[in-house]
């Protein structure tokens, strides 16, 4: 079958398919006498064919004129992949190229060493198409920059829409129809939806078994709390931080926080939150929601729909939800947090490597960054899950479509062509919303789209300034800013819970709660956050 990239050899020769312009240029060199060989430390995905044995493998080394050396390991756990990449660190026994994700802490801790080399001057010579995309991604560089002002790894720019937008609500919509009721937009309003779905027996099964509001712990936006809080006061759901006019500060310690707990406690106490959601994880969640015979879920929290009924051929709950707009609070505060998909560095070039070796790993870097690849390494060499799209195709912009995935893309069980995720790779919003919509969202096909068109409710209502997820802490600050950051959220989390539920008394604890942050150090941790802000800031 004809491959995506013998349908746009001009993309490819150019190597400038995100909207790059002439001065980033392919970095490819198949046309080198001689491959040069570099040893590549990487996770080997489960679902995919053996990396060295690929097609799409094949294709990398010919295009960068690279033979790649796999030193893998078998597993995506990332704790697994981190013991042996710390094993590796420490016996000295380590391959040209770490393609797994160093922190930035690590990145500070072995660059300052020399384990890992700067990469500034490889990519101003040798990588037009990162050097590029650190122009046009505002974020980027800031993020990519060391407080010494090096660069140590290269990210992968994921800049997935509804990813980004993930602190979502999602709401019974049949239940909504049959009781006659809005969609909620305020937290008065949601709160009369919530005693609807308890009270007036929206199932039709005769029985008071609805659930009004459940949700789920340590998974990805499962808590209830991050999305309710935001309509008093922004909850990034990570740091628990507020910026304005530059100025970092906690959220937690305010009248405003105070103010959500107060409404999320009247919830709980009138039965309409699920006690199970401070309990339970994800996967007790997914039971819940996926209960034999009548629904009995209501709303919940999650990061997408899929994360509570089941999205598979046959399953129909899921398409009973749709996503609840961020809510408006009594004193008109109306917040979603805005995260924008930098991972940490998953290339990063050791000083094993030889002149020549590492001018080869960042050109195979800088290949990495060209769209041909973010397509190939997702859907493989052999065009059968994904293909140029036709003409009065549309994407998600409304505009002529790129590409079209194919109904085989569905399929689950088949070791598959191409590296999935790993390593860097630039796919922007721009690229991933070049693909093909389907006509109806609430398809298997048009799940991702569905997930688009629920995001679109949150964009606009983040605030003005935030807190960045992944910063650069000083080294000699970074011990202290761990076991702060620990004890702070754990004091935030937990109290929460216990004001939430009644265990603690938001008219006589409150102030002791305020107090308590002095104790873990909150000034000198708010002091370290701002200086990492603001060279975050001065970087970019």
């Amino acid at each position: 079958m004809t491959t995506i990239l013998s349908l746009l050899p001009l993309l490819v020769l150019a190597g400038c398919a995100t909207k790059q312009s002439d001065d980033a240029q392919s970095t490819g060199s198949s046309s080198a006498s001689k491959p040069v060989s570099l040893s590549i430390f990487a996770a080997q995905d489960s679902t995919r064919i053996d990396y060295p044995s690929q097609p799409f493998t094949k294709w990398v080394e010919d295009q960068t004129g690279v033979k790649i050396d796999w030193q893998t390991v078998p597993s995506t756990d990332t704790n697994v992949v981190n013991e042996k990449k710390q094993l590796a660190l420490a016996s000295g026994d380590i391959p040209d190229v770490f393609m797994s994700g160093f922190s930035k802490a690590e990145e500070q801790n072995y660059g300052s060493q020399g384990v890992l080399i700067p990469l500034n001057d490889l990519i101003d010579q040798y990588a037009p198409n990162i050097k590029k995309a650190m122009e046009d991604i505002p974020y980027l560089k800031g993020q990519m920059t060391a407080p010494d002002g090096n660069i140590y790894g290269i990210p992968s720019i994921n800049e997935c829409y509804h990813c980004s937008y993930g602190q979502k609500m999602w709401i019974n919509k049949d239940w909504l129809a049959k009781l006659g009721l809005q969609m909620p937009t305020t937290t008065a309003e949601f709160e009369q939806v919530l005693k609807a779905f308890k009270e007036n027996d929206p199932n039709g099964n005769g029985k008071q078994d609805e659930i009004a509001l459940s949700g789920f712990q340590q998974s990805w936006n499962g808590n209830v709390d991050g999305f309710l809080m935001n309509a008093f006061v922004p909850d990034d759901n990570t740091y628990f931080f507020t910026v304005n006019h530059g100025k970092v500060d906690l959220a937690a310690n305010k009248p405003e926080w105070k103010q959500g707990l107060e409404y999320m406690h009247r919830l709980f106490t009138e039965g309409l939150i699920d006690q199970g959601a401070f309990t339970q994880n994800n996967d007790a969640f997914v039971q819940l929601a996926n209960h034999p015979g009548d629904n009995i879920i209501g709303a919940y929290t999650a990061g997408h729909l899929g994360m509570g009924p089941s999205v598979t051929e046959g399953q129909d709950r899921w398409k009973e939800y749709e996503a609840v707009p961020p809510l408006k609070g009594p004193n008109g505060a109306q917040f979603t947090t805005h995260t924008l998909n930098l991972g940490d560095g998953t290339f990063a070039i050791t000083n094993k490597a030889s002149k020549e070796q590492a001018i080869a790993a960042i050109k195979l870097a800088d290949f990495m960054y060209t769209e041909p690849f973010a397509t190939n390494e997702m859907y493989g060499m052999s065009g059968e899950y994904v293909r140029p799209a036709n003409p009065g195709e549309k994407d998600t912009m409304g505009r002529q479509a790129k590409y079209t995935e194919t109904p085989e893309n569905g399929k689950v069980g088949e070791l598959r062509d191409g590296w999935g995720q790993i390593g860097p790779a630039l796919r922007t919003k721009d690229y991933r919303f070049s693909f093909t919509v389907p006509e109806n969202p609430y398809t298997l096909v048009g799940y991702e789209y569905l997930l688009t068109l629920s995001t679109q409710k949150y964009e606009g209502f983040e605030p003005k300034e935030a807190f960045p997820q992944s910063l650069f802490i000083d080294p000699e600050d970074a011990e202290n800013v761990q076991h702060f950051q620990t004890d702070i959220n754990k004091y935030i989390q937990e109290s929460m819970v216990q004001f939430i539920m009644g265990n603690k008394d938001l008219n006589k604890d409150w102030n002791s709660y305020v107090e308590g942050f002095n104790k873990l150090n909150l000034p000198t941790y708010v002091q370290i956050m701002q200086k990492a802000y603001d060279s975050y800031k001065q970087n970019g």
